[in-house]
């Protein structure tokens, strides 16, 4: 937060403590993380749950230590840019791979690169947030899906 904010993380830590009770706060793997009433995963999720998010989501801009986020048992891209390209791909929560969008006049086209073939529910569930980013565009979508 002091990163994207500007505050000093001295004036970060003093803003939680002031917050109190409004905010919640967990441990997982030994690190701490704070977040506005509610802000955390609910706990009934889609199984398998995927997102196509923007580069410029919190998700992936709001740390120093992406570590928690990328599933470490994926292979190893030749660099970030090579396969995450602009916006970021995460199932069940781990970084997976990353896309791209070109819109048209009646289309858009998401062109995704995974780290690691997709199952069917899988599969089914980024059509699924294709779709939907798609509508949200007013447009029809076109998706374009290869594997690193």
């Amino acid at each position: 937060m002091a990163w994207w904010s500007g505050l000093t993380v001295t004036d970060v830590r003093r803003g939680i403590e002031l917050a109190g009770d409004v905010l919640e706060q967990r441990t997982i793997d030994g690190k701490r993380y704070v977040a506005a009433e509610g802000g955390f995963a609910p706990d009934e999720i889609p199984d398998p749950h995927v997102l196509m998010l923007s580069n410029y989501d919190e998700y992936l801009g709001s740390y120093t230590d992406y570590s928690p986020i990328f599933d470490a048992s994926l292979p190893k891209a030749r660099t970030v840019a090579d396969v995450l390209g602009v916006h970021i791909v995460v199932r069940d929560g781990l970084v997976v791979g990353g896309w791209r969008r070109s819109i048209g006049r009646d289309r858009a086209t998401a062109t995704v690169t995974l780290l690691k073939a997709f199952t069917r529910p899988e599969r089914a569930a980024l059509e699924a947030a294709a779709d939907s980013w798609a509508r949200f565009l007013g447009l029809t979508c076109e998706l374009r899906v290869t594997t690193a």
